[in-house]
């Protein structure tokens, strides 16, 4: 046992093989175990080291997150109060009863402490009646008042029980779905009703979510558990999963919930945590006497919450519009006050000063906008009609263009190509000289060209692809040109234009079959349409052009724009602005923060002062802000700071999928009623794929089911994440038809539209055929003669000629050709959505 090793053995060296020479060379493989040698001291502190800065590293990310909960502990206890919403499941549910057992018992606990001398604050709070500080749990809590479905007379589509509900949750912290126990049928925990509201729900996107369940106090033990599993088991499948389930009958079963809301992490939606939002607690307006111009300045009062707000951004207020605030002034917490108050009493006589001091407290100002960094309210852009006018070249330019002419033409006399008789110049840039030796060729010359053009047959002012010229897309002529493949034609017809129930239910459901049948023929026949017999198909279809592939052949995003395009905006760099935006409400590190006086940190009792406003828009957003949140009519008025950018008009992306329960067809352009959470606003999206890596996307006639598609249209920039919400309008009010997340803005986006021209094999001989009914006359054939053929049998050939002279043509294929396959043409063409008016968008 004399040998190395522990055990006096002596292992075989390692062999490399035949590459063996070769890595030793590189030094990859070590010849022998003698050879290894230990790391060096350079090497071993430089490991020590990095050792070292990996420990530092997640010894600060540990701190950095307990940092975090203490603060948000903190925020529970000396924050903005949590906000707490009642969603009864079904009609059963007395939702007034449980909203009364939650305020009792925050007020006893109250009570309670203030006979045993505890200094917290009373439920004396932001909405008088609804906002408590439960000395048990030490928690400040806003409890909304139910959620009433029914359906209530307002202002447009704010009216609709699904956009109320959305206004409901945005500004909850925590959602309480209330059910009743040992209800009779298997719709006794949730109705259909509340079934279509959790589905818009989870689109949109919850925070934190419970499960109270009335009734259980009279049961047993066993009854209680199997009431409760079956209830968690309706909401995980229809809500969320892991939905903790509890009881609600008592005031015990009340603190048990504030205990679990205080300990327990909270969720919230990621888009709200990045924009500053306001729970109005009051609005107070004042008229200006000194002018006469008829404005009032608004002060909102209540918390700032989600992110940092700033003094120089713009803020949304429903019903109002976009406005820059005037300052941010500092509101004393009334939770704090009022602990402040009631110390100063018991230490002896020194309540007095305290009011006034906490009055005085009131008009401190936090931040003030100054006019050079505030953002733009621009909307559109203002473009200018002269900057498309030809000007005169400079004599730069004109020696450029020399050059380039003389260039051609010895490229022209060098290259010697042979085109089909009846080709322009432009046509034969498109023949492809590897199997140009199967056709029959004879040169081309211009006064050939100039014969065609006196005849018609080439359209005026083609100057690309087929007659496609300058592409200046006109919706009502495409709503006219028969082939009802763009979607403008599938609209509803509107009540007023029937007399009578019957007339008009009969006229809807003639409508909605209609509509299926043209679902079902797109999908059986994808984009194919008939060349009318009495239009020549070069002049019918002079916007289209084809393509050699889809996938690779170029498209020019800023060909041929249309006039729209000049009053919108678009980023150089989408994904760089996005983050900048946000990155302007962070709160910048301790010895920076001097360079920021105009953010206002999150969870701040503020007072946003609005000056100019016109008295009647002040007048109405008081009466608004005053019915938020009572009796669950309206949701709690709630103002929202847009990111940088986010007022300025651009061709926003949406993906989206098709809603489950909507089974009438959704077509292209079709009517909706998008809901971000920011807005609401209508608008008429054009459908394309959502291909990743491609810069073409093919516009979809129908969104169906199971598909992931993107909408696109012209409205206010959105960040994102934010969650969208499509509705279709119908007699009995909204009907979530779609919804998604929002992609952002590239006006560069491609959506092309393809058509498909058919033909049928007459005669086939092996890889050749005659083809009829794709065209009624000799000249659409030698138009379109440069373009590929297709067969839905996956065939590729060409056209070689026309024979006869009614459109009939051959053509040869790839392979072998069978008579029940059909020939086809694909042709494209851009498409742009249709513009909405800005006012849409404000209200």
């Amino acid at each position: 046992h004399g040998g190395s090793g522990q055990a006096g053995q002596k292992h075989k060296t390692h062999k490399g093989g035949r590459k063996r020479q070769r890595n030793q060379e590189q030094g990859q493989v070590e010849t022998s175990s003698s050879s290894r040698k230990r790391p060096g001291l350079k090497q071993r502190t430089s490991l020590q080291g990095k050792k070292r800065s990996r420990l530092q590293a997640a010894k600060s990310h540990r701190e950095k997150l307990r940092e975090q909960t203490l603060r948000e502990k903190r925020l529970a206890t000396h924050g903005p109060p949590k906000v707490i919403g009642l969603i009864p499941c079904s009609d059963l549910v007395d939702a007034q009863e449980a909203y009364e057992v939650l305020r009792r018992t925050a007020s006893q606990g109250h009570a309670a402490r203030e006979d045993e001398g505890m200094l917290m604050m009373s439920s004396l709070g932001a909405s008088e009646e609804d906002t408590f500080c439960v000395p048990d749990v030490r928690v400040r809590l806003r409890i909304l008042a139910p959620f009433e479905r029914e359906a209530r007379e307002g202002e447009g589509d704010r009216a609709d029980p699904l956009v109320r509900l959305l206004d409901y949750v945005r500004v909850a912290d925590v959602i309480l779905f209330v059910a009743r126990a040992a209800g009779p049928g298997p719709d006794s925990v949730m109705d259909p009703a509340c079934l279509s509201q959790c589905e818009a729900l989870r689109a949109f996107g919850l925070p934190s979510v419970y499960c109270c369940v009335q009734g259980l106090a009279g049961l047993g033990l066993a009854e209680r558990a199997r009431e409760k599993k079956r209830c968690a088991k309706v909401l995980t499948d229809q809500v969320r999963e892991g939905v903790s389930c509890l009881p609600l009958d008592t005031p015990q079963d009340s603190l048990h919930l504030f205990r679990m809301l205080k300990e327990h992490k909270q969720v919230e939606p990621t888009w709200r945590r990045q924009r500053p939002y306001i729970i109005a607690d009051g609005v107070d307006v004042t008229p200006d006497a000194q002018n006469g111009a008829g404005t009032a300045t608004v002060e909102v009062t209540g918390y700032v919450r989600g992110q940092n707000a700033s003094a120089n951004q713009i803020f949304l207020l429903p019903g109002l519009g976009e406005r820059h605030v005037d300052r941010i002034d500092a509101r004393e917490d009334k939770f704090e006050r009022e602990r402040r108050i009631r110390g100063g009493g018991a230490g002896g006589g020194g309540g007095g000063s305290d009011v006034a001091m906490a009055d005085m407290a009131g008009a401190r100002t936090l931040a003030r906008a100054e006019p050079s960094q505030l953002e733009s309210v621009a909307r559109e852009n203002i473009p200018d009609p002269l900057a498309g006018e030809q000007t005169w070249p400079t004599e730069e330019e004109m020696r450029e263009a020399e050059e380039a002419a003389r260039e051609r033409t010895r490229t022209s006399r060098m290259v010697n190509v042979k085109v089909p008789k009846g080709f322009s110049e432009y046509q034969s840039a498109w023949i492809d000289e590897e199997g140009s030796d199967e056709l029959e060729f004879e040169s081309s010359t211009d006064e050939e060209a100039e014969e065609m053009a006196d005849a018609g047959d080439m359209a005026a002012g083609a100057g690309y692809g087929f007659g496609a010229g300058e592409i200046e897309v006109d919706f009502a002529e495409d709503g006219q040109d028969g082939e009802g493949d763009d979607g403008d034609d599938m609209g509803m017809d509107t009540e007023e234009e029937y007399e009578g129930e019957e007339g008009y239910e009969g006229a809807m459901e003639r409508e909605r079959r209609r509509r299926r049948e043209a679902e079902d023929e797109d999908l059986d026949f994808p984009d194919e349409v008939d060349v009318p017999v009495d239009q020549p198909a070069r002049q019918r279809f002079v916007k289209y052009r084809g393509l050699k592939s889809f996938r690779t052949s170029p498209w020019d995003p800023k060909e041929s724009l249309p006039y729209e395009y000049a009053r919108i905006f678009a980023f150089e760099n989408p994904t760089r602005a996005q983050k900048q935006a946000k990155a302007k409400l962070r709160q910048p590190v301790a010895q920076f923060s001097h360079l920021r006086p105009d953010l206002v940190q999150r969870g701040t009792h503020v007072t946003l002062v609005f000056t100019g406003v016109p008295v009647a828009e002040a007048e109405a957003l008081r009466s608004r802000a005053m019915a938020g949140g009572r009796g669950g009519a309206a949701a709690p008025y709630a103002i929202f700071g847009l990111l940088q950018h986010e007022t300025k008009m651009s061709l926003v992306n949406f993906s989206v999928h098709k809603s489950q329960s909507y089974e009438d067809p959704l077509a292209n352009k079709d009517e909706l009623v998008f809901y971000t959470g920011t807005r609401i606003f209508g608008g008429r999206p054009i459908i394309s794929d959502s291909a990743p890596n491609a810069d073409k996307h093919r516009n979809h006639k129908f969104l169906r089911q199971g598909e992931s598609c993107t909408f696109s249209l012209y409205a206010p920039i959105h960040h994102a994440p934010l969650p969208v919400l499509c509705f279709k309008r119908e007699r009995g009010g909204l009907r979530l038809a779609a919804s998604g997340l929002v992609k952002g803005s590239d006006p560069d986006r491609v959506v092309l539209k393809r058509i498909v021209l058919t033909g049928y094999p007459h005669k086939v001989h092996k890889t050749k055929a005659y083809v009829r009914y794709m065209f009624h006359n000799p000249s659409d054939v030698r138009w379109f003669q440069p373009l590929e053929v297709w067969t839905k049998y996956g065939r590729r050939g060409k056209i070689r000629e026309p024979v006869g002279t009614h459109g009939s043509m051959k053509c040869v294929f790839d392979a072998v050709v069978q008579q029940r396959d059909t020939v086809c043409i694909s042709l494209y063409k851009r498409v742009f959505p249709k513009w909405q008016d800005h006012e849409n968008f404000i209200r």
